[in-house]
């Protein structure tokens, strides 16, 4: 004789609600009581971290030269980018995230550098980079949406046609709905055929947000006493470094001679793209900067007898004030902002000088805004 009884499956489920969090949720009875059905009983626990993906090697075939492949870091796959629930999107090299430019996601990149893969364990509070658009000059101007912050994931041989070698940096990639995950970039090729446009990566979905900002500020005295040397300092070992030819090497981003400075652009070197004056900010609460006004170095004149020439910053000339009574030099507590390598920032300020020894506070990685 039929019962007409329901039982209840085992099954937990996971139920994504309409501000993106997670609630897991079990079935546990279902009762008929003097009539049809319709008595649940259930359990459930709100707002649960999505499951973490550790450490998932993946690769997406971007070949194809106009049509992008979309991939959302939680699910682990590529999505149709209709859904707008993707994370990152590829397109031969090119990488772009759903963000700024390219998409309505929360997504952001920040790229971490050259460091350990398995010591990131958090993500980091600030300087993620949203989408902008970036130009290429090949055989004419190619023009498409991005993210500058991975733009630059490879190295380049001069072979032709040229072989792409992933660095080693580590990125976290803020994901659309606002989770991180860190990321490593691997290869660009297939690994059975070598055809170029197939990018493998390492990923671990679901990190938690830190505390902490990637980079902080720090503090240093220079000794910049020597009026026949220039004293040269890299923001990113974070120390004075030797220099043998400053007009080609990239071992350093700025550099002091008593209360002259130069940056490593321009006339002075290669590396960067110049400074721009942010004014009397406070130095804390800079946290994104223009991407645009920088000037790089120039041919400058001494203001002290016999006047000679010498390479330049011109926005840095006058970081101080100077008493011809007292011969004292003073900051006027002025922030820079230096771009010192393409789409890397850094700020700095004079704290104080005697003699030629500077007291100077700098944070090494800040954030432009697109």
């Amino acid at each position: 004789m039929a019962t007409h009884q329901v039982s209840v499956k085992p099954n937990v489920y996971i139920i994504k609600t309409f501000d993106g969090k997670y609630v897991k949720f079990k079935i546990t009875a279902y009762e008929t009581v003097q009539g049809p059905g319709g008595y649940y009983s259930f359990n459930f626990k709100y707002d649960i971290p999505e499951e973490v993906i550790e450490d998932l090697t993946v690769t997406v075939n971007a070949s194809s030269y106009t049509e992008w492949v979309y991939y959302n870091l939680s699910q682990a796959k590529v999505v149709d980018p209709e859904t707008e629930e993707w994370d990152l999107g590829f397109n031969r090299y090119k990488i772009r995230s759903n963000s700024g430019t390219s998409g309505n996601g929360m997504c952001g990149i920040l790229d971490l550098g050259v460091v350990d893969y398995a010591s990131v364990t958090e993500a980091p509070v600030d300087y993620y980079t949203v989408d902008d658009s970036i130009s290429m000059i090949m055989s004419s101007v190619d023009t498409y949406s991005a993210n500058k912050a991975i733009e630059s994931w490879y190295d380049r041989d001069e072979e032709m046609p040229p072989t792409l070698t992933a660095k080693e940096n580590v990125y976290i990639v803020r994901d659309h709905n606002g989770e991180y995950a860190k990321l490593k970039l691997l290869n660009y090729y297939d690994p059975v055929s070598t055809v170029s446009g197939y990018i493998t990566f390492t990923f671990t979905h679901g990190i938690p947000e830190g505390s902490e900002s990637v980079y902080h500020i720090s503090e240093v005295e220079i000794d910049a006493s020597n009026p026949a040397n220039w004293t040269y300092f890299s923001f990113k070992s974070g120390e004075v470094t030797a220099v043998d030819d400053p007009e080609t090497s990239t071992e350093w981003d700025i550099a002091f001679n008593r209360f002259k400075i130069k940056t490593n652009s321009g006339v002075s070197g290669q590396l960067g793209f110049g400074a721009y004056n942010a004014g009397t900010v406070d130095f804390e609460s800079l946290r994104m900067v223009n991407p645009e006004g920088y000037e790089v170095d120039v041919t400058l004149t001494d203001p002290m007898p016999p006047n000679p020439q010498y390479p330049g910053s011109q926005v840095m000339e006058s970081w101080y004030n100077y008493n011809h009574e007292t011969h004292e030099v003073t900051s006027k507590n002025e922030v820079y902002v230096i771009q010192h390598e393409m789409d890397k920032y850094a700020k700095i300020q004079m704290l104080s000088y005697q003699d030629g020894h500077y007291s100077i506070k700098y944070e090494a990685k800040v954030a432009a805004e697109y």
